[in-house]
């Protein structure tokens, strides 16, 4: 199983990706990078993530609103039959 790793911002085509064979390469090349490095674009990720979710509950929400499906919780009370 092969892994392409291509932390390096200065990596603009795959063909310049490291390929690490096992986990020792793989994390060999972890700590050549560093750990900042590791999370570099973590920041884009949880903003474009975030925003998405929200968006998709928001629709959710004015979807069940329209279609008058509402969570309404028992009211505690058994009503005889």
């Amino acid at each position: 199983l092969l892994t392409r790793l291509c932390g390096s911002p200065s990596v603009s085509t795959l063909s310049e990706c490291v390929l690490a064979e096992n986990w020792r390469d793989q994390l060999a090349y972890l700590y050549s990078i560093g750990l900042k490095e590791c999370y570099s674009g973590l920041g884009p990720r949880l903003a474009m993530i975030s925003s998405m979710t929200s968006i998709q509950f928001l629709l959710y929400d004015s979807v069940r609103r329209r279609l008058g499906c509402y969570n309404t919780p028992p009211s505690g009370r058994v009503q005889d039959a």
